[in-house]
């Protein structure tokens, strides 16, 4: 995939200029590649030698440390895209896991405990994981898990900018960009990549919604996935049209019945949500409530952006979570407070406009394996 470097810088108006002069037909739009579709920690059998409850490596200690890790998730399958798809070094892990569900037969990525890398760097249940502190870490550096440089749980980086040292269960929105960097900065991902996270809004510091839709279609054609911050999330017990409820199965098509599925949002915060998640309802930095991958997006005839799909790291839905952009019944917009882009540096509208039309058109594909 290095051939297509040139065209993955994105600038919100070239990448709106470019789509705009794509042609407007219906479907179902991915990024490129097979995204992993990791759930979190406490989702995953015990291995050999621990209690229940997951593979934490102190499971029946409360509060559990894995609880609410959405977020770092999240990011370990926008990162193990970059890894397995794009072919970018040192940001997953070394194993294309992107076509797998939960435990596949004959895994053979990092066993638990092995290392800081297990699901591209979810969780580290080593006895090396940093107890919380500040970042940066003593020298020599130490590599661990997108939990601990996200301060999720208050159990990692205790000096990042939103709310540090402040209990909570999950992540902070705003110590989502600032912790991605410090991990790749660690790790050194060439080319130079940058993560930024642009918050949903008409205030000060704030993008409007439909700007945010434009950058999120912008990213999926240029073949990178996003992580959408929501204040609530769906609701998986209260089928919608289309819904199919499940684990991770379908693997041969992931657009069967078993393998993608519309859900239709709660029209209220309902508090939480599976592993110990706790949603406080606000907007912003101090949100704290349910991070996907943003992996692709549907438009109705006329061209017009009606959906966007996830992977939602819950068993309790299908691979591909389709999402409503309206509420059910009109009552609102769709919850999202924020994305998290992560782009090569630096970004230029220079290089997009070279290549990017013919490559964008290509990419649109109204049926994928993600």
């Amino acid at each position: 995939m290095w051939r297509h470097w040139h065209v993955l810088p994105v600038v919100l108006v070239g990448a709106a200029v470019l789509s705009a002069a794509l042609p407007a037909s219906a479907g179902n739009v991915y990024v490129q590649g097979l995204v992993p579709n990791w759930e979190q920690p406490y989702d995953y059998p015990d291995p050999p030698g621990y209690d229940a409850g997951g593979p934490g490596p102190r499971p029946l200690v409360p509060p559990r440390p894995w609880d609410a890790w959405c977020t770092p998730t999240a990011s370990a399958m926008l990162m193990g895209h970059w890894a397995d798809v794009l072919g970018v070094a040192n940001t997953g892990d070394a194993f294309a896991d992107g076509n797998q569900g939960k435990i596949p037969p004959g895994y053979l990525g990092t066993a638990w405990g092995a290392g800081p890398d297990w699901h591209d760097y979810c969780a580290d249940g080593t006895n090396a994981r940093p107890a919380p502190g500040p970042y940066p870490f003593p020298a020599p550096p130490t590599i661990t898990d997108l939990g601990w440089y996200l301060n999720t749980n208050n159990l990692g980086a205790g000096n990042l900018l939103t709310n540090p040292g402040v209990p909570h269960a999950g992540t902070f929105v705003g110590n989502t960009d600032q912790g991605i960097n410090n991990f790749l900065a660690d790790r050194a991902a060439p080319p130079a990549l940058v993560a930024n996270t642009t918050y949903v809004g008409l205030g000060a510091g704030q993008t409007p919604l439909a700007l945010v839709l434009a950058m999120i279609q912008g990213e999926i054609d240029a073949n990178r996935t996003v992580l959408g911050h929501f204040k609530w999330w769906v609701n998986p017990q209260v089928p919608g049209p289309g819904n199919g409820i499940g684990g991770e199965n379908s693997e041969d098509d992931f657009e069967a019945s078993g393998g993608f599925a519309l859900y239709e949002f709660d029209t209220t915060n309902p508090g939480g949500g599976p592993n110990g998640e706790e949603w406080n309802g606000q907007d912003g930095a101090e949100c704290l409530g349910h991070t996907v991958t943003l992996v692709g997006y549907t438009t109705n005839a006329a061209g017009a952006l009606t959906h966007l799909i996830a992977h939602d790291n819950w068993p309790t839905t299908v691979r591909n979570v389709q999402v409503p952009i309206v509420l059910p019944g009109g009552a609102g917009p769709l919850p999202l407070t924020a994305i998290t882009t992560v782009v090569p540096e630096p970004a230029t509208v220079g290089l997009l406009l070279l290549g990017g039309a013919g490559v964008l058109a290509r990419r649109r594909r109204r049926a994928g394996r993600v």
